[in-house]
């Protein structure tokens, strides 16, 4: 059984509305500023046939995108976010239908811990991306290997000219990832709710936007910490560290599994038999020993951070830029993170004094009042909570 099986008896009569469906995907690599520089772009037309494939020179002389976009056509990408990215980056509108398979796929497993993560790798992270999707749905695709896709990633990121050899190939591959693209949208297809699959490709497109964006940053304050940051944990690791559980800036597991023992605290283990040393645990245990609310302290704000990872979003131009990763948690909100890179406002908020807007202009924090449980009001017409 597929993972988008079993949902939703909706057939896909919604294709009739568009005049034309067009499958997009985009190659590119990032300049200095952590910004996408569009490499190729291929695209089919599933009601025309028409197929189009542009390198970056033809893409760069288009003053309008090369497909149709109105309301009666829709662009399908693979977190189509990328995509959006290198339109704005190109100076180029949006389509007006957004219509996202990554997206379309999370909501189906979402939740399905039959499926997701997959039974081999449960310590999985993230979300399924496109060759996931194809497994997930049971599908061949192109037949592309992760290892071929990392290396086609790696000569597409790691080059600014390519040969003529190397441009095929690279055409070629974005051709692949557009068809897979369209594979997984049909499995999907059936159970797709249009309109509301159309209002999280608008989101998609805010996501792009914001990502664009991205964070301004006092960088000299921060060439400044970072100079100096061994020196500051090592401060107060002298001055909070009650336990001697740190050799230097680096934290002593086996330490601190001998404090356990001899205070004789309950604490929670792993699966097999070992105590859980995580910072997050250690937090919680600090409410039952207030004994270790310094140490809690100590790892969590300043021992563990590793602030060069926001080091390695920050651009000559002074702003932070990571990835958003949209609809990435089981409830569908961003997860801001990647392998290298750490998101400024998810540090500790004596950290956030490093958001520095630009002379002329203010930063405004904005949030909705009550909005999950406006959210339930709705959903379950309760005139009272309406009320409320």
């Amino acid at each position: 059984m597929s993972a988008g099986s079993g949902g939703s008896s909706n057939s896909d009569d919604w294709r009739q509305r568009f005049r034309s469906f067009w499958y997009v995907d985009t190659e590119y690599r990032e300049d200095a500023n952590h910004l996408p520089i569009p490499i190729c772009l291929h695209a089919h037309d599933e009601v025309s046939g028409k197929t189009l494939s542009l390198w970056r020179n033809e893409l760069l002389a288009s003053t309008r995108l090369p497909f149709d976009s109105g309301p009666d056509s829709a662009m399908v990408a693979f977190a189509s976010n990328a995509e959006l990215q290198c339109f704005l980056n190109l100076g180029l509108p949006f389509p007006t239908n957004v219509l996202d398979p990554y997206v379309e796929n999370i909501l189906a497993i979402n939740g399905n811990t039959a499926v997701w993560p997959p039974a081999d790798e449960k310590n999985r992270k993230g979300r399924p991306g496109l060759l996931d999707a194809l497994k997930l749905h049971g599908l061949p695709g192109c037949g592309r290997s992760k290892e071929e896709k990392d290396r086609m990633r790696d000569m597409i990121l790691n080059n600014e000219d390519y040969t003529q050899e190397q441009q095929q190939e690279i055409q070629d591959y974005n051709r692949d990832d557009d068809d897979d693209t369209a594979e997984v949208l049909n499995a999907l297809a059936p159970s797709i709710d249009i309109d509301r699959a159309l209002f999280r490709g608008r989101y998609m497109a805010a996501v792009a936007r914001m990502e664009r964006v991205g964070l301004p940053v006092d960088s000299d304050y921060l060439a400044q910490l970072l100079e100096i940051w061994e020196a500051l944990q090592l401060h107060y690791i002298e001055r909070d560290d009650e336990f001697h559980l740190y050799d230097g800036v680096h934290f002593n597991e086996a330490r601190l599994w001998d404090l356990i023992e001899a205070k004789g605290w309950d604490w929670p283990r792993t699966p097999t038999g070992k105590y859980q040393l995580k910072i997050a645990t250690i937090g919680k245990q600090a409410t039952r020993y207030p004994e270790l609310k310094s140490l809690a302290r100590l790892r969590d704000q300043i021992a563990e951070l590793r602030i060069n990872k926001l080091g390695n979003t920050v651009g000559p131009d002074r702003f932070s830029r990571i990835p958003l990763l949209p609809f990435w948690t089981v409830t569908g909100r961003n997860q801001p993170s990647a392998n290298d890179k750490m998101f400024l406002p998810s540090l500790p908020t004596w950290l956030h004094g490093m958001l520095k807007p630009p002379r002329g202009m203010a930063l405004v924090e904005l949030d909705l009042v009550a909005e999950e449980f406006a959210i339930v009001a709705g959903l379950s017409g309760d005139p009272a909570m309406i009320a409320d």
